[in-house]
């Protein structure tokens, strides 16, 4: 017998025994072959479905229960996108032109700033400038002024000698830089042979003494009044004719550039009703060396002063409110004030006495 014929039998019952042995390894001439049991399962996790045992064939999907987006969904698009809307075609989102600058578009300025134009090209802004790099222009009612400029370095490195400029003596040039003082209630002012610089608005109340009562008459005459705890000293212009006293007092020598003086009357009334008396003002500004006797300047004729019931003190401004223009008040002078009530008046109805107990001049001081 062949080795050939041997062998048969033995691959014969080989292949009886490996049927009814699967999953076990058996040994053929071909070689080892491994069987897997149907037992044996393939699972599968969402979104894959399908999976189970392998007693039967399996075929695997996606499930798009939840998982897959429908052509139902949608998404929407808010200014300045748009092109949104359901997936059931494609969609192209672009950026609306309408929330573009277009390129046309200006941006324009004023003088001094310059580099405004379209938006064709970038842009930028800055201050005109003259003829020398580094100074800035100022304008005179809109014109440019090539010689007046600030200096942009700064640093005392002096201005342009040819630029205008202020200056309290006389000078050819401005060599150097000058610093003007101002502010809130800074004042600069000058005379002839002085200059100042100080703080302005400060009003002082200068009490002007009693000078001159009338001789000639009654109509008014200097009285007192005897009191419990103190006796009172006063004018007293009766309700009659023409009463007249005189005051004084000196101009103080930081007299401000615009004085705007004025006189301030403390008196009382001898009546149980609100009344008026008229009372004429007149001054007369005697400088160093000057005279008493001369002419008065009329302040306020026959001015309406209202007082109050009798007993009570009225402080009652004169009237025009400043005297200024009729009488300009010069540093150091003495001021005399004539006070002139009209007691024969129909005007006046104070229908009593008025009692005058002081002046005070009002002005304005550095």
């Amino acid at each position: 017998m062949s080795t050939d014929a041997r062998r048969w039998p033995q691959r014969g019952n080989h292949g009886k025994r490996a049927a009814g042995r699967q999953g076990q390894q058996v040994t053929s001439a071909g070689g080892g072959v491994t069987e897997v049991p149907s037992s044996r399962a393939i699972n599968t996790v969402f979104p894959l479905a399908g999976g189970g045992d392998l007693s039967a064939d399996r075929t695997h999907s996606v499930s798009t229960a939840g998982f897959l987006v429908t052509s139902a969904r949608a998404i929407n698009t808010l200014f300045p996108l748009s092109g949104g809307a359901n997936l059931s075609v494609d969609r192209t989102f672009v950026i609306d032109t309408a929330f573009l600058v277009n390129t046309a578009r200006s941006l324009s300025v004023l003088y001094p700033v310059s580099g405004g134009g379209n938006l064709g090209a970038d842009r930028v802004f800055g201050f005109s400038s003259g003829a020398t790099t580094g100074l800035m222009l100022i304008t005179s009612n809109g014109t440019p002024d090539n010689n007046f400029a600030w200096v942009g370095t700064g640093g005392g490195s002096g201005a342009p000698t040819d630029s205008p400029y202020i200056t309290y003596a006389p000078d050819g040039t401005l060599s150097a830089e000058r610093i003007l003082i101002g502010g809130t209630n800074m004042m600069v002012s000058s005379d002839a042979t002085n200059f100042f610089v100080s703080a302005s608005g400060k009003t002082v109340s200068i009490p002007l003494a009693l000078l001159t009562v009338q001789p000639d008459t009654a109509n008014a005459f200097w009285t007192a009044t005897n009191n419990a705890t103190i006796d009172e000293g006063f004018v007293r212009y009766v309700d009659a004719g023409e009463g007249i006293s005189t005051w004084y007092g000196i101009v103080p020598e930081n007299l401000a550039a615009v004085p705007q003086w004025r006189v301030a009357y403390y008196c009382k009334s001898n009546t149980v009703a609100v009344s008026t008396a008229m009372v004429t003002m007149q001054a007369r500004l005697i400088p160093h060396a000057g005279q008493i006797d001369g002419a008065y300047t009329m302040l306020s004729s026959a001015n309406a002063l209202s007082l109050l019931i009798g007993g009570t003190m009225n402080i009652v401004q004169s009237s025009g409110g400043n005297y200024d223009t009729p009488l300009a008040l010069t540093r150091t002078s003495m001021l005399l004030v004539m006070i002139n009530r009209h007691g024969g008046s129909a005007s006046d109805t104070l229908t009593s006495a008025w009692d005058l107990y002081g002046t005070t001049m009002r002005v304005n001081v550095l």
